[in-house]
């Protein structure tokens, strides 16, 4: 895995971790009362009852500000899809922290320069009130800027209404500081109101600056507003809201046909029983975004259609076949139907066999003129079989059939997570081995085949965990005494060296032969805040759980074989819109590199802004 896919799953499972809105409430009611005691106490050491008073002055200062600013933040963005209480809280315990260290900091200095006066023996003194007065001033302009740039990356208000309600909790504090203070006098208030006006217009400048340059490397990349998608990632993942997301996806994507296969097994009263759906899309990005939810929409299409268990194994593709929206997906279930209608009935299938080449297996089974292949390289690791090699892999073997079906059973994740394409050495394997399995299954005699099926939703393991809402199924297809089970399970890939154990706990004892399949849906993406921000089947899942329901579940589809007719139909798309080659990886990689770009613009404008601050505060 790359660095940079590195750091930005790193940056994404960092994003809005918060801790409970009662502790935060808690942080900022005692933060209020230290700092307000501790900076009074810097002021006049030793008077008790002016401590105290601190203490009560620093919640006068906080309380009211914070409960305000939670309302106006919340009247103010509550159609925005992400603020919520929670993180509201979260806005309102940053701003209160930066505010109150900085005026708790800005107290020390003047009260340790006011220290060394007395020791040298100079004759000056009011230092500490000098940097308490200015310190606060300080830290109400700089906890506005956070406040404001949180609003701007979380709605869509704009940059003036944004201000406005930013300004609340700052300004809020400011006056019953201003209100508090006995050494205000006319003159030094006009001052300081005007000192805090220019700081807080200068600070603002400063998170429009920085969100300009950030948003300026996607706009560059990929024509789209940085800024906005980076927002719409926030709203898939926080709030389940995918339009704006899908939006910016459209701006980016293209329209292409893409394969699509449909075989269907009815039993003999012709009656569907199952029906399986390879399609050259790839089912992402992540959670209900685009077709990641694919997997499932064939299913509920198979039971409402239908009635029949339907199941989408994963063809060849990677995230540059992501459909851009979810109602692209209606645009594919049309072309499931009409395919469906159009299948045509084969006469013979042979038995599953298996050849290698390399560190790739390939199996094969024969369904009249159809060769269905399943790749796979367990126990070594592989990702996403891109679309070009799944052609090339096809094109090999129809040299020797009429139409190839081509299957990635996506079931050995590791470290690598890298795709393959046209240019990996992985190539060629699959295309040897693909071919040795297909002539091994043409030397094979042929007959009639019997179907048994079976589900297990596993509802006691959630997409957090990476377990699909489709759990695991099983189809058996029994051909002249060898019983096949396609164990397919509802998941984003497989832990490496899970497929083996199950293979051993399948064969001989339950089946002649089996294979294990991974839909690789990414509904189970971008819900945990663990690791990758999903969980491939066998990583969190105990896999002693997983062998026990496969096993299960495929004893059982063992047990209801029946005569069956199956069905074909290979074809492709109508042209769909999908998100193209190198853009999920483009904007991968912009993140981290926007991230530094967001460190080193921040710390040069804030760094100056700052410097002018301290000039301003010192002079004036």
């Amino acid at each position: 895995m790359s660095h940079d896919v590195k750091e930005t799953i790193s940056l994404y499972t960092r994003l809005f971790s918060l801790p409970r809105p009662r502790n935060m409430v808690a942080v900022i009611v005692i933060a209020a009362i230290v700092v307000g005691g501790l900076t009074q106490l810097f002021r006049t050491p030793g008077d008790i009852i002016a401590i105290v008073f601190g203490a009560i002055r620093g919640l006068i200062l906080i309380l009211p500000a914070a409960g305000l600013a939670a309302l106006v933040l919340s009247l103010g963005t509550r159609a925005r899809g992400i603020l919520r209480v929670h993180r509201l809280v979260g806005i309102i315990m940053v701003t209160t922290i930066l505010l109150l260290a900085l005026w708790l900091l800005s107290t020390l200095i003047g009260w340790i320069i006011d220290l060394v006066y007395a020791f040298l023996g100079v004759p000056i003194s009011g230092i500490t009130a000098l940097f308490f007065l200015r310190g606060f001033i300080l830290g109400a302009a700089f906890s506005l800027s956070i406040t404001y740039l949180v609003v701007l990356i979380t709605t869509t208000v704009g940059s003036v209404k944004g201000a406005l309600i930013s300004i609340v909790f700052p300004a809020t504090s400011f006056v019953s500081f201003i209100l508090t203070e006995p050494l205000f006098t006319s003159p030094i208030l006009f001052q300081i109101v005007g000192i805090y006006l220019l700081l807080s217009i200068i600070y603002l400048l400063c998170v429009q600056l920085l969100l300009y340059a950030v948003g300026r490397k996607f706009k560059k990349a990929l024509n789209v507003d940085g800024i906005k998608l980076f927002r719409g990632f926030l709203m898939v993942w926080m709030e389940g809201q995918a339009d704006q997301i899908e939006e910016c996806f459209k701006q980016i994507g293209k329209r292409t046909k893409l394969p699509l296969a449909v075989l269907c097994f009815t039993t003999a009263k012709q009656k569907p029983k199952l029906v399986f759906v390879i399609a050259g899309i790839h089912p992402g990005p992540f959670r209900d975004t685009g077709s990641s939810t694919l997997p499932s929409a064939i299913a509920q299409w198979g039971r409402d259609t239908l009635g029949v268990v339907a199941c989408a194994p994963h063809g060849t593709a990677t995230h540059a076949l992501n459909l851009v929206a979810r109602d692209e997906i209606s645009l594919l279930l049309a072309d499931v139907q009409e395919a469906y209608n159009q299948i045509k009935e084969v006469d013979s299938v042979s038995q599953f066999v298996r050849a290698s080449s390399g560190t790739i297996q390939a199996g094969c089974q024969l369904f009249g003129d159809t060769a269905l292949i399943v790749i796979s390289r367990s126990p070594e690791e592989m990702d996403d079989i891109s679309l070009p090699v799944g052609r090339r892999v096809k094109e090999a073997v129809e040299k020797l059939v009429k139409h190839c079906i081509v299957i990635d059973t996506h079931n050995c994740l590791g470290e690598l997570r890298e795709s393959v394409f046209e240019d990996s050495a992985l190539v060629q394997e699959m295309v040897d081995a693909a071919v040795k399995a297909t002539k091994k299954a043409l030397k094979l005699k042929r007959g009639d085949a019997g179907l048994g099926t079976a589900s297990k939703q596993m509802q006691e393991y959630g997409p957090a965990v990476g377990m699909g809402p489709e759990g695991i199924t099983a189809s058996v297809i029994e051909v002249k005494g060898q019983r096949m089970a396609y164990v397919i399970i509802d998941g984003n890939n497989m832990a490496l060296g899970l497929r083996e154990k199950l293979l051993k706990t399948l064969v001989p004892d339950v089946v002649e032969a089996a294979e294990i399949l991974t839909t690789d849906t990414h509904q189970v993406a971008a819900i945990s805040t663990k690791g990758e921000g999903y969980s491939p089947i066998g990583l969190d899942i105990p896999q002693e759980a997983i062998i026990k329901a496969v096993k299960e579940v495929t004893r059982e589809a063992a047990n209801k074989i029946e005569p069956t007719h199956i069905a074909i139909k290979v074809g492709e798309t109508q042209p769909l819109h999908v998100m193209g080659e190198g853009t999920v990886e483009t904007i991968t990689n912009l993140i981290p590199v926007s991230a530094r770009t967001a460190k080193r613009v921040g710390l040069a404008s804030f760094g100056t802004a700052f410097f002018i601050s301290l000039l301003l505060l010192t002079l004036v």
